[in-house]
């Protein structure tokens, strides 16, 4: 599930699962606008990356109002995003073994210490959450200045090693001219930013739709967010040694910390509206049976003329065939039935 795609590469739904290298050199093969560059701090979106900057800086002053404001507020939200995130109690418990140490007595029994790890990381709904994350406290803790430890028990020294970096450009890809089957790939994917060369890709205007969606935080925007997630993503890559879950895991409680909207549902609100203002340029069967019928207009004389000639492709074929006359007026008589007139009859006496 490692989001590494190549030494220097990862790319997110909203930073957690790695879209074929194929999708990206697609999107990427539309074009770019440098959104902001982190060389010369220059770029339309220079505004935003100084408020990412603010938001951390006020957030080590204990200046800006946060979600969570106590320990067990913060180890809540990391048990959601762990039960979130993972699919089993054994994949919890693999996440929590990169993120952390259990502790058990010595005098314990397997079956109680299962009987505990169980009661911490077993499937839970969101009225479990709170008994899951104080089982979870009495059984393991984060590993020693850690990121998640700070961020659990100490937050305003949280954000210093991201402060301590700096802000990576960030680069749009609009997609222009993707087509209707490269549309599809993007929306069935889910890709709206990876991480290559240094920067961070925006895919189909999602920073501009996220920036636009009202305030996530004070005044951080879910576009912030994005880009701060991005962030603790890509800072816990090089040493940590945690896989691309661990480290979604660590980002995302970060996020949840931080604010009570949620980045996955915004995104899923962008697609909502991108598919939405991106229908296929073709139309298939279906669509042209749904078509409002329009009203018929009268026929004319040679279009009748021409329905006539039509409906006599369904003559027999032995009409065809030179016959004689005694027999040509047989098969008629047979073909036209009760239609066939006498007046059709002296019509044919006067053509032999």
């Amino acid at each position: 599930m490692d989001a590494q795609t190549s030494p220097d590469k990862t790319a997110s739904f909203c930073g957690h699962a790695a879209p074929p290298p194929s999708l990206t050199a697609l999107l990427r093969g539309t074009g770019s606008d440098t959104l902001y560059n982190g060389v010369d701090e220059s770029g339309t979106y220079s505004v935003v990356m100084q408020e990412v900057r603010q938001g951390l800086t006020a957030l080590q002053r204990n200046a800006l109002t946060v979600a969570a404001r106590d320990v067990e507020a913060r180890r809540e939200q990391f048990v959601r995003a762990l039960q979130e995130a993972t699919d089993s109690p054994a994949q919890r418990v693999q996440t929590l073994g990169q993120l952390g140490d259990f502790r058990f007595r010595r005098s314990e029994t397997a079956e109680a210490r299962r009987d505990k790890l169980m009661a911490a990381v077993g499937n839970a709904t969101e009225s479990e959450m709170p008994r899951r994350a104080n089982a979870l406290a009495n059984i393991w803790r984060p590993k020693q200045r850690s990121f998640l430890d700070a961020l659990i028990h100490r937050p305003m020294e949280a954000p210093r090693s991201l402060l301590r970096r700096a802000m990576p450009s960030v680069i749009g890809h609009p997609l222009r001219g993707l087509g209707d089957e490269g549309r599809q790939a993007f929306a069935r994917a889910g890709v709206v930013s990876w991480r290559q060369e240094g920067a961070v890709h925006l895919a189909g205007g999602v920073g501009d739709y996220l920036r636009a969606s009202g305030t996530a935080v004070g005044d951080l925007t879910p576009l912030h967010l994005l880009l701060l997630q991005e962030e603790i993503i890509d800072s816990l890559r090089p040493s940590t040694g945690l896989d691309a879950l661990a480290r979604y895991v660590v980002a995302d409680s970060f996020m949840r910390c931080l604010s009570k909207v949620s980045l996955s549902l915004a995104v899923e609100t962008f697609f909502v509206d991108w598919e939405s203002r991106h229908e296929p340029t073709t139309t298939g069967p279906e669509s042209v049976a749904k078509a409002p019928e329009k009203a018929e207009a009268e026929p004319t004389d040679e279009e009748q003329w021409t329905d006539c000639i039509i409906s006599h492709e369904d003559l027999r074929p032995e009409a065809f065939v030179q016959r004689t006359h005694a027999e040509r007026r047989e098969i008629l008589r047979d073909m036209f039935g009760e239609d066939w007139s006498e007046e059709d009859e002296a019509a044919l006496e006067e053509a032999a």
